[in-house]
């Protein structure tokens, strides 16, 4: 009977330290990746960084230097960029 409950304890502490914390980030994720609009300047995993110039349903239009137009899959949008680092989820 202990090892069964030592088992559950287990299979609970797993959860909290890895399943919750993962879908809170994806879920976080979710939400940035909806709240992208017009004017935000983003980073791209490729390492790109530009502004959103067109937003059309899975996919954006981003302009880099010298009025480089991108058309990107959401994605890809790594995080909102400040200017130094990527405002991730």
């Amino acid at each position: 009977m202990q090892t069964l409950v030592l088992i559950g304890l287990l299979l609970v502490a797993t959860y909290f330290m890895t399943v919750r914390p993962q879908a809170k980030r994806q879920r976080a994720r979710q939400a940035m990746l909806a709240s992208l609009a017009g004017g935000d300047l983003v980073l791209t995993r490729g390492g790109v960084i530009g502004r959103i110039v067109e937003t059309t349903g899975p996919t954006l239009v981003i302009e880099g230097r010298d009025h480089v137009r991108l058309e990107v899959p959401r994605d890809y949008v790594e995080g909102k960029w400040n200017g130094s680092q990527a405002l991730a989820a």
